[in-house]
């Protein structure tokens, strides 16, 4: 009979091991937080960048049409709120926007400005342009070419460049729409039924994808303009090949996207609070020996991930060649703050972190 009663209650502490291993929907509705997610802020963040792009497109067909300076400022200032918004999207690639490649159809950059050059004076340009050709950095270098002055921008763009201009616009407006309506399908229901923690999960899915798009930031927006390839700094500074230079916008952006990082991993949207991925690693989890959950040790370093931002100036083009440390500076705390969202967090909810990529990190 001892020795029964041993194997029973080894047998009973195994179980329970397994499942501290393993959070589990006893500890965490997490049901309830992709139901959050699907209603509250993956499919709304598409539909408030919509919203915004079709003002944009909007002052676009304005500026066509008047040809002058303040139609010219008023689709520069809608391009602005327009890629800030575009954050929410890229913050979130899940379902519909990673399935369409939002971020590589709609914000990819450095602009193959040659080509832009020479589809506007031929009038050549397609819906199969590539990527180098598309999205915002089109808009914006054609809304702020160098060389040319307010006044001749202004007026070309009640002809060919506006043209353009409308083409572009008109694709990425189709493009976010796109997005926003497949949410409005059959995906949400596809994503709040996949609540378990494998691979092809929504949780696991949720992990990656933000990841993914937190690498995207670390390397291509801050990394390989201030001189990085992967984690080492082997070059000089190289301001054309990041984002928002022509209107001198990097770290705007940069923060606006940070922002809706922040938001995502913690369940929130501009306007409200929820319970998200943070919540889920908390409950889980346990905290570090300052008694600091991982949630919050992950929002104390976005914060510190915004000081670094705003310490660049928005004219990175004009400022990178003579001091790049504030970029340098930025880097590393982005990759702090990577480690703990892509190492840490992954771990702390029982998920594997399942795309590739060449930094090591």
């Amino acid at each position: 009979m001892n020795r029964l009663f041993f194997v029973l209650l080894s047998s009973l502490l195994t179980v329970a091991a397994c499942k501290e291993d393993k959070p589990d929907d006893q500890v965490f509705d997490r049901k309830s937080m992709l139901t959050r997610y699907a209603d509250s802020v993956l499919a709304t963040g598409s539909i408030r960048a919509a919203t915004a792009m079709g003002t944009l497109l909007d002052s676009i067909q304005n500026l066509r049409s008047e040809g002058d300076i303040p139609a010219l400022q008023g689709a520069r200032n809608a391009w602005r709120k327009a890629v800030m918004a575009f954050q929410e999207l890229e913050a979130a690639q899940v379902g519909p926007a990673a399935d369409l490649q939002v971020q590589l159809f709609g914000n990819y950059f450095p602009v193959d400005t040659n080509g832009l050059k020479s589809r506007l004076a031929n009038g050549n340009w397609g819906l199969n342009d590539m990527a180098t050709l598309r999205g915002f950095a089109a808009l914006e270098y054609l809304l702020w070419q160098p060389g040319i002055a307010e006044q001749t921008l202004a007026e070309q763009s009640r002809v060919e460049r506006g043209t353009y201009l409308h083409f572009l616009a008109t694709q990425l407006d189709a493009l976010i729409n796109e997005v926003a309506n497949e949410w409005k399908g059959t995906y949400k229901s596809t994503f709040i039924a996949a609540d378990g923690d494998d691979v092809a999960s929504s949780l696991s899915i949720m992990v990656n994808q933000f990841n993914k798009g937190h690498d995207h930031t670390k390397r291509y927006r801050v990394g390989v303009p201030t001189g990085y390839t992967g984690n080492d700094l082997t070059g000089p500074a190289d301001p054309g090949k990041g984002e928002g230079m022509y209107s001198r916008s990097s770290a705007l952006i940069c923060e606006a996207w940070l922002r809706a990082y922040q938001r995502v991993l913690n369940g929130n949207t501009p306007y409200t609070q929820g319970v998200g991925l943070l919540d889920y690693a908390d409950a889980v989890g346990v905290p570090d020996a300052q008694g600091r959950t991982l949630g919050k040790r992950i929002n104390d370093q976005f914060e510190l991930c915004y000081t670094a931002v705003r310490n660049t100036g928005n004219d990175w083009a004009g400022t990178m060649k003579t001091d790049r440390q504030p970029q340098i500076n930025l880097f590393n705390e982005l990759k702090k703050l990577l480690v703990l969202t892509k190492v840490e967090l992954p771990s702390a909810v029982g998920v594997s972190i399942s795309y590739q990529d060449s930094d090591g990190d």
